[in-house]
């Protein structure tokens, strides 16, 4: 037919061409199958590791990035406060920067809290007459004021604070 172009005498057709490289290709890699599976072992094992490492800094990233909205500085309240009095500590820790919520913990939610995480352990509270736990705040931060010198700035601000018996930042974290 016209249009269609003979090949060069002496060349093979393009399907032998292929069959041809393919079986070359095949007995190459029987004859050398050690170290084709060595090196595909290798090269399985390189990729695991990198990926494996991958994965691992990913993680780390998501875990940190979400310490910050976890955060919360922990304020103990003396024993005896009025609501006045803790309302007034309460209106203080507000107007901090980098404080963006308070919540007052009463002394028995405190215990209330402390029995529940303790299911387990009910044998702890066996031979309290009263309630050892303080009242507390638990004051949480807005993520950019979650640094170390800057909590252990506001941690100092709020020990000055009358009626803060204790101020409970995680230091070593």
């Amino acid at each position: 037919p016209p249009g269609r172009r003979k090949p060069h005498r002496g060349a093979l057709p393009f399907k032998l061409m292929v069959n041809y490289h393919l079986r070359v290709a095949c007995q190459g890699l029987w004859r050398d199958k050690w170290i084709n599976l060595l090196c595909m072992i290798s090269i399985g094992v390189g990729l695991f590791m990198v990926s494996l490492a991958a994965l691992t800094v990913h993680n780390i990233e998501a875990v940190t990035g979400k310490l910050p909205e976890k955060f919360s500085v922990g304020v103990y309240l003396a024993d005896g406060l009025s609501s006045d009095e803790v309302q007034d500590i309460m209106r203080a820790l507000r107007r901090e920067p980098g404080v963006k919520s308070t919540r007052y913990i009463s002394k028995d939610a405190a215990m209330a809290e402390l029995r529940s995480s303790m299911k387990d352990a009910e044998y702890v509270f066996e031979g309290l007459e009263e309630n050892p736990l303080p009242a507390s705040i638990d004051v949480g931060l807005v993520k950019g004021a979650v640094t170390g010198p800057a909590v252990q700035a506001l941690a100092e601000k709020i020990s000055a604070i009358k009626g803060v018996a204790d101020v409970e930042y995680g230091r070593k974290l």
